[in-house]
């Protein structure tokens, strides 16, 4: 005896593509609508900073690139060069 399970069934609908839009007359009820403003306390939430910044500081000047000349270097990867260099690792 064989048996199978059928695949699940996907129906989409062609409402699923189409954004719904506002009517005229509830974008008339929202605008008239008052907004109500509250404060962090009210809502009971904290707003004291948690970070504390210690120091501020620029990052450091760049340094002019260098051009690989018709050496060594240029049949390596850049990469290479530059482990060369010390500049990294």
């Amino acid at each position: 005896m064989v048996s199978r399970i059928s695949p699940p069934v996907n129906a989409d609908s062609n409402s699923m593509v189409e954004p719904r839009y506002a009517s005229l007359p509830n974008i008339m009820k929202a605008k008239k609508k008052p907004i109500e403003k509250l404060q962090p306390s009210d809502l009971g939430v904290d707003v004291t900073p948690v970070l504390e910044t210690i120091k501020i500081t620029e990052p450091p000047k760049r340094v002019g690139g260098t051009k690989v000349g018709h050496s060594v270097y240029q049949k390596r990867r850049p990469s290479v060069h530059l482990r060369i260099q010390g500049r990294i690792r």
